[in-house]
């Protein structure tokens, strides 16, 4: 269970890229390629006050895309708090949220202003993750390297521009019933 308390232990997107080293220029590129709308703005105006827990590990190849997405979109209504914990340092609340049976980040978990849960999103968008799930018995029978499906995995992120990102968490959000009984 995640309270306020625990939430606000985690760090800002911020404060989580000062420990990103070589891998704050990939986060900061990411950041100024993704594409916010008005529509995606509106939305999260609509919703009121939330509240986004993400686990993750600053050397995650999704997380450093997934990320900058989150936190632009989040700059465009103050009533979103983001907060980031590391997977590693908090597995009793990553174990609660496993895909396909793995540790898989990054994993947002939304909570509304009291922190009811409202429902997680991760680790990447199902059309990436149809991707990566095909091709992982092709890396495990190696057949192929795991290298080159991450590569062709970034190629798919950098076309979109995070518009599935948003599109798939809008969805999970727009007509959740906790969030409607706040309004």
């Amino acid at each position: 269970m995640v309270n306020e308390e625990r939430f606000l232990s985690g760090k800002s997107y911020h404060n989580f890229l000062q420990d990103a080293d070589e891998y704050a220029e990939l986060y900061e590129h990411h950041y100024k390629r993704t594409l916010i709308t008005e529509r995606d703005s509106q939305l999260l105006k609509k919703l009121g006050k939330l509240n986004i827990l993400v686990l993750t590990e600053i050397k995650c190849p999704d997380s450093v895309t997934v990320l900058p997405v989150l936190q632009k979109w989040s700059e465009s209504h103050d009533g979103i708090k983001m907060r980031i914990l590391e997977r590693d340092e908090n597995l009793e609340i990553m174990d609660n949220y496993l895909t396909n049976g793995g540790r898989a980040i990054p994993k947002l978990i939304f909570y509304n202003r009291t922190f009811q849960e409202i429902g997680n999103w991760g680790p990447r968008p199902a059309e990436i993750q149809a991707f990566y799930e095909k091709q992982r018995e092709q890396i495990k029978a190696g057949k192929t390297d795991k290298m080159d499906i991450h590569k062709k995995m970034r190629q798919m992120y950098a076309k979109e521009r995070g518009r599935s990102i948003i599109r798939e968490i809008s969805a999970l959000l727009e007509n959740n019933p906790v969030l409607k009984n706040e309004g």
